[in-house]
């Protein structure tokens, strides 16, 4: 007589593999851009509408097909692919004018015009990646158009989806960067910057990186992109840029300001904290001229006060930004309410060499 197989749940459950450490070799992580981006690993960057995702996507995919420098100048290993799976914007209409106007290798980069490119076993995924072999980077631009994650709320359906692609990412060592919304916010301070993005916890659980984009409260045009988690290296800085002429146009340096402080500008810090910033800002900012920001951003960081303090307290003093030579100035408004004159322009070798140029002429 046959033995019928054991089919109790204690026979069935999969087995739990034991590794002993001492047998785990370490590794360094393989950077794409240092700090920032990594190889194998999932980054996920969250923002409003109009806050400039796509154009940041636009920078990222331009660098890479083009082997150029990272923002912050760290050198880029060598040109590689890139792949854009992009379900808002038109191809023609918006993605390749963009990607011209960010310098991009266009023969680098390719698009899929399937939402059903990571739904259907990634095997179309997998047989394009043999195609290129050089691919980097792969940018899914939004993550709710390609990824099934059911309500978007549940963990378990997100944990499940991202543990999909996070596979692919380290199978073939690139870097997948996911775009996601943020959810409708009342002005107030209503959650943590890590409660910013739109659907489940495990969305920003499981990435390594993530990231949040926002309009800065002080400066117009000015998008700052902080980092929300980096688990993978020591404190980061967030970095800002702009929108020029149809081109991400980054601000040198860094910003000192949170996700927190970024995402929910009117919590404030401590009342006293606060009073002595906008004490100091009425004797160091006048209506008589007007003064270079990362000047007052400077004086501000070596008396304590970070960039969301001196946010806030500039928006209580009223203090006034305004762009001149491509740099940003501020002044406070006089009792008649005028502004003082624009301040001279900076003096630049290239400008000498202009003035030079003029007086032999």
């Amino acid at each position: 007589m046959a033995m019928l197989a054991d089919s109790s749940p204690e026979n069935q459950r999969k087995k739990i593999v034991e590794v002993t450490m001492a047998n785990v070799q370490p590794e360094k992580v393989n950077w794409l851009w240092p700090n920032w981006i990594a190889r194998g690993h999932l980054h996920l960057i969250a923002g409003d509408p109009d806050v400039g995702k796509s154009f940041l996507t636009c920078e990222l995919a331009a660098i890479v097909s083009s082997g150029r420098n990272w923002p912050d100048g760290s050198p880029n290993d060598s040109p590689g692919d890139v792949f854009m799976l992009v379900g808002e914007d038109d191809l023609g209409h918006t993605v390749r004018p963009r990607l011209d106007a960010h310098d991009a290798d266009v023969n680098r980069v390719h698009a899929f015009d399937s939402r059903e490119i990571l739904r259907r076993g990634l095997n179309d995924l997998r047989e394009a990646m043999d195609r290129h072999p050089k691919l980097r980077l792969i940018i899914v631009d939004t993550l709710n158009d390609f990824v099934a994650i059911g309500d978007g709320n549940n963990n378990q359906d997100a944990r499940e989806a991202l543990g999909t692609i996070l596979n692919i990412a380290r199978e073939r060592n690139v870097a997948i960067v996911l775009i996601t919304h943020t959810p409708k916010r009342d002005g107030k301070f209503t959650r943590r910057a890590i409660d910013s993005v739109l659907g489940a916890r495990s969305l920003s659980a499981m990435p390594r990186f993530v990231y949040v984009v926002a309009k800065s409260t002080d400066k117009l045009d000015l998008r700052i992109i902080a980092p929300i988690k980096a688990n993978l290296v020591p404190k980061k800085v967030a970095k800002s840029f702009e929108i020029v002429e149809s081109r991400l146009a980054w601000t040198p340096g860094g910003i000192e300001i949170t996700a927190d402080e970024l995402l929910n500008p009117k919590r404030g810090p401590a009342p006293e904290k606060m009073r002595d910033c906008v004490e100091w800002l009425k004797d160091t900012v006048t209506c008589e001229a007007w003064l270079p920001s990362s000047e007052l951003e400077e004086m501000a960081k070596e008396l304590g006060f970070s960039l969301g303090t001196l946010i806030r307290a500039k928006s209580e003093v009223k203090v006034k930004p305004k762009r001149f030579y491509k740099q940003w100035y501020c002044c406070l408004r006089s009792e008649s309410g005028a502004y003082p004159p624009a301040p001279p322009k900076p003096v630049t070798p290239d400008n000498d060499l202009q003035d030079a140029q003029l007086a032999t002429s």
